[in-house]
């Protein structure tokens, strides 16, 4: 048997929380393991609620709802929607590489980028 060192307690479970604790461990095991069907189905699933986003963001600045309230109210980050919107690190990557800022994909824009 190995030495405790000393200022050390171990800990002594009873027969019925050495079997809880198992249980719990075999219960984490399972969720954290879900079937491959039931990944892909979620993912599914998400991705229809996902689909729209960005017009959607769109719609939101065109009504007049600000970044950071679409973001609350979206759950996106604040980042997320201005990138969405043109304004984010992306977009600015893109015009100093010499890219075309991007455009809504709510309708047609009304003027030319500046050069």
């Amino acid at each position: 048997m190995p030495r405790v060192p000393a200022g050390r307690r171990l800990a002594v479970l009873s027969d019925e929380e050495l079997q809880r604790l198992q249980e719990e461990q075999s219960g984490l095991r399972a969720f954290s393991q879900p079937a491959d069907g039931d990944v892909r189905a979620e993912l599914q699933a998400f991705r229809q609620t996902a689909d729209g986003r960005d017009n959607l963001v769109h719609r939101a600045a065109l009504g007049g709802i600000s970044e950071a309230e679409t973001a609350g109210l979206s759950g996106l980050s604040r980042t997320t929607v201005r990138t969405i919107l043109g304004k984010g690190p992306a977009a600015r990557d893109s015009e100093r590489q010499g890219g075309v800022p991007c455009q809504s994909a709510v309708g047609p824009v009304d003027e030319a980028p500046a050069v």
